[in-house]
């Protein structure tokens, strides 16, 4: 006997067997058992979720020679015809290659002939947005008054081509996709009848893969029992289909987490070299970070996951800020949406990787908003109020966090830290050195002849980066500031042409007294 693959093997023969449509069978169940049977039902939704398997049903629900029922028994004549596809009150029609006007006029012509055993005579239209605009008016008037014995039901994926007059006259049921967990449950429940070992991992990715359609995750099952060489696990999987591991997608999202561009570029080689498959790639990478994202907002019930998995990713999301991972969203998107049009998929994909591993130096404008909300707190008070005398030399606020020696001692890890995510910038540091701190600020002094790598380092986002490091490796919150010494003299300040109406301005005064600052250039 030729072999029969899982998706006709195994496809439900009961209301009660169809998987993830529950909203559609208890209502069909309920209009049978209530007699309430319509003449015509259009099913709709994605491909392979259940529609003429749904429509094969109520058939059978109907014509059973003990129904109509919405349990049939299997067993009559009617019920085992219309389950071997042979039964003549039951006719399945492709809408795709019997779309014309002829074909209409045939079968207006055949419903007034009496079903052959069944109490019904039942037409299955499949992909019905296939027929022309002529052939659903010729279809009209029959489908709108039909005999009695006859209903129709169609089937779609695509209803907003399906003309509203044919839409108005039937009962329309909107299939959706079935969930992962669901999906994952039916295909273990098969391997268990035809006695197929298979893992957690694997029965996720196939769930995954196959994108809600039960008829694809029974496809790719099928393909998996002949791949593999006894159990089927995620490697399997993986190999198979081209997919990227989910210890993969976690190494990635550890490496974006501690900004290592390095170790990101080698990871996403290796990925392309094993010629993985880009699209699904980039989609389950977004759903990673997704999920991190709902932990961060809201708890675990909103994830289909174990609870290893789940534990996993809370560790994984306590590295992110909920800005850097809708920040991180964002780029996965647009990702997603350029792949399609881009000629150079690889370049793309790293550009974007390095972006996200950059993402962790970016400010939130949460964190934005908070900083100047202090400042405004520190510097509210009476206009024109003096700045208070520092005789410590500490900014006010006693002794410093941090001594300089303790930075002197760190000042080589440091140097090798920021020389690992940005070697340009551990040049331009190297040639100075920790000259003391003042209040909340290390102050670097620099040789004259090296003022160009001083100015290198006075750019904003590189200064909040060396900050960044310095609060890793030394548990301070200090700011940093960078000072000329002349050979064989003192550090020396950059020399300002004064402005006495500025220095003299209150707000100044008193901003320069919180951070201990000075005025260093005036640009108009």
């Amino acid at each position: 006997m030729d072999y029969v693959v899982l998706a006709r093997r195994w496809r439900p023969q009961q209301f009660d067997d169809i998987v993830g449509q529950e909203n559609v069978t208890t209502t069909l169940k309920n209009t049978i058992a209530r007699k309430r049977i319509g003449h015509a039902y259009i099913f709709t939704g994605p491909r392979g979720i259940g529609k003429t398997t749904i429509a094969r049903v109520f058939a059978k629900a109907l014509n059973c020679d003990g129904g109509p029922t919405p349990a049939p028994c299997d067993k009559c004549i009617s019920c085992t015809e219309i389950i071997g596809g042979n039964s003549l009150d039951v006719l399945e029609i492709d809408g795709a290659s019997n779309r014309g006007i002829d074909e209409i006029r045939e079968l207006r012509q055949n419903v007034k002939y009496a079903p052959t055993h069944g109490k019904y005579k039942i037409y299955i239209i499949d992909e019905v947005h296939q027929i022309t605009t002529d052939a659903f008016n010729a279809l009209l008037k029959t489908l709108e008054e039909p005999p009695p014995h006859v209903k129709f039901f169609f089937a779609t994926t695509e209803p907003h081509k399906v003309p509203p007059t044919i839409l108005s006259r039937c009962q329309r049921f909107d299939l959706r996709p079935i969930s992962g967990v669901a999906i994952s449950t039916r295909l273990k429940s098969i391997c268990s009848k035809e006695d197929v070992e298979i893992d957690e991992e694997a029965l996720v990715m196939i769930a995954r893969y196959a994108e809600g359609s039960m008829r694809d995750a029974e496809s790719i099952l099928d393909q998996a029992i002949v791949y593999s060489e006894g159990k089927i696990s995620g490697d399997v999987i993986s190999s198979m289909l081209g997919l990227v591991s989910s210890d993969a997608i976690r190494e990635l999202t550890d490496i974006v987490a501690k900004g290592d561009s390095e170790a990101a570029i080698r990871l996403l080689n290796r990925i392309v070299t094993e010629g993985k498959d880009l699209p699904h790639f980039i989609s389950d990478l977004s759903r990673h970070f997704r999920d991190l994202l709902v932990l961060k907002i809201a708890d675990e019930s909103l994830l289909n996951l174990t609870h290893d998995d789940v534990r996993e990713l809370g560790r994984q999301a306590g590295e992110f800020s909920r800005e850097q991972l809708l920040y991180i969203l964002e780029m996965l998107t647009e990702l997603e949406a350029g792949l399609k049009r881009s000629l150079s998929k690889k370049i793309l994909l790293e550009v974007t990787l390095l972006r996200m591993v950059e993402s962790r130096h970016r400010v939130g404008i949460g964190e934005i908003t908070g900083r100047l909300q202090a400042l405004q707190d520190r510097l509210a008070g009476p206009a024109g109020t003096p700045p208070q005398e520092d005789p410590d030399g500490t900014g006010g606020g006693g002794e410093a966090v941090v001594t300089i020696d303790e930075v002197r001692k760190k000042w080589q890890e440091i140097l090798d830290v920021v020389g690992k995510e940005k070697p340009l910038l551990k040049s331009y540091l190297m040639e100075g050195a920790p000259l003391a701190i003042e209040g909340e600020n290390l102050v670097v002094c620099f040789e004259a002849s090296f003022d160009f790598h001083r100015e290198g380092l006075e750019d904003f986002n590189n200064r909040r980066y060396v900050e960044g490091v310095l609060a890793r490796l030394l548990g301070a919150d200090l700011r940093i500031g960078f000072r000329i010494k002349k050979p064989g003299g003192k550090p020396v300040k950059k020399k300002v042409k004064d402005d006495s109406r500025l220095s003299r301005d209150p707000i100044v005064q008193k901003a320069m007294s919180v951070f201990n600052a000075e005025i260093v250039d005036i640009k108009k």
